[in-house]
């Protein structure tokens, strides 16, 4: 089952209650938890919008970050980027 389709929004009440909704209005829970908590649920959801397994994107990312550090600490070292050399192969491996 996938979540509720992004864009989220909150509401609160003079009551204490906050309500987080979809873009139809729907509420999607509602809780006197802080606000501060659903403003940062709501942020997290809406910025993963078009990402189907954040899980998957957190590991591509980390890989990315992992290949520029190593990209930068061989570049350090006098390693040539041109296409052809070793540096070079080693990256377009790791985006194939």
């Amino acid at each position: 089952m996938k979540h509720t389709p992004e864009p989220w929004k909150i509401q609160t009440t003079d009551f204490g209650y906050t309500t987080i909704f979809d873009d139809e209005g729907l509420t999607i829970c509602s809780t006197s938890t802080r606000l501060p908590d659903f403003e940062r649920i709501v942020e997290c959801v809406n910025a993963m919008e078009g990402v189907d397994d954040p899980k998957d994107l957190r590991e591509t990312y980390e890989a990315l970050n992992d290949a520029v550090a190593g990209v930068l600490k061989e570049i350090g070292h006098g390693y040539d980027l041109a296409p052809g050399s070793a540096l070079f192969n080693k990256l377009q491996n790791l985006i194939k």
